[in-house]
């Protein structure tokens, strides 16, 4: 196989628009089918990490004639639970101290992103002996700043003009993967479930 990747808007040697609209999934979306006409891929099996999970699902349902399979991988999605302490309003709350997941958090993000970052990075590798994993991810999570990443967040309020409610999932027909852990910090185990039930997907679970 060939394989195709880009850094996603906001990322690594990708522009950083200073304008929040500039991140709408929509943006994310036609970026994607950009890439894919750029590099004359007129079908691919289109693979997303967390927020790219929900890009690679938009284009499964909405543009199926350019997606074999979609693998979808700590998925972030529209249906399902998710952590309380991933919500915008948690996002914009203002607080006398940052501990924990309150790091997450547009205030902190501005004033302390190295301090965020580290955190964030250690949640996704909670295995024992990450350290490599943990350092490359805080070195790349450098790349960016908070004020960047905060856009990004913020974006997600915009209406996207696909409709992303389960209605959207169903659609999807091409061959689906979920690869998911059952203590994700980021996407709760149970929303991976909602999606592999609408998308009709095999769902390989990490245990821990």
């Amino acid at each position: 196989f060939r394989c195709v990747t880009y850094d996603g808007r906001g990322n690594g040697k990708s522009d950083r628009p200073a304008d929040v609209a500039a991140y709408s999934l929509d943006n994310y979306v036609a970026d994607l089918l950009a890439i894919m006409d750029a590099t004359d891929t007129e079908k691919a099996i289109v693979v997303g990490l967390s927020f790219g999970g929900m890009i690679a699902s938009v284009v499964a349902a909405y543009h199926a004639e350019r997606v074999t399979a979609s693998i979808l991988v700590g998925t972030s999605a529209s249906i399902g639970p998710g952590y309380p302490y991933m919500e915008p309003a948690h996002f914009l709350t203002k607080r006398e101290k940052f501990d924990g997941w309150n790091k997450y958090n547009r205030e902190h993000w501005l004033a302390d992103y190295p301090d965020f970052a580290e955190f964030f990075i250690r949640n996704i590798f909670s295995e024992p002996h990450s350290t490599k994993q943990i350092e490359d991810g805080i070195e790349w999570a450098g790349e960016t700043t908070g004020a960047v990443l905060s856009r990004i967040v913020e974006a997600r309020s915009i209406v996207s003009k696909f409709d992303v409610s389960e209605a959207m999932y169903r659609k999807v027909r091409c061959p689906v993967l979920m690869i998911h852990g059952d203590n994700d910090q980021l996407q709760p185990y149970a929303r991976a479930k909602t999606v592999a039930e609408a998308t009709e997907a095999e769902l390989v679970t990490f245990p821990g």
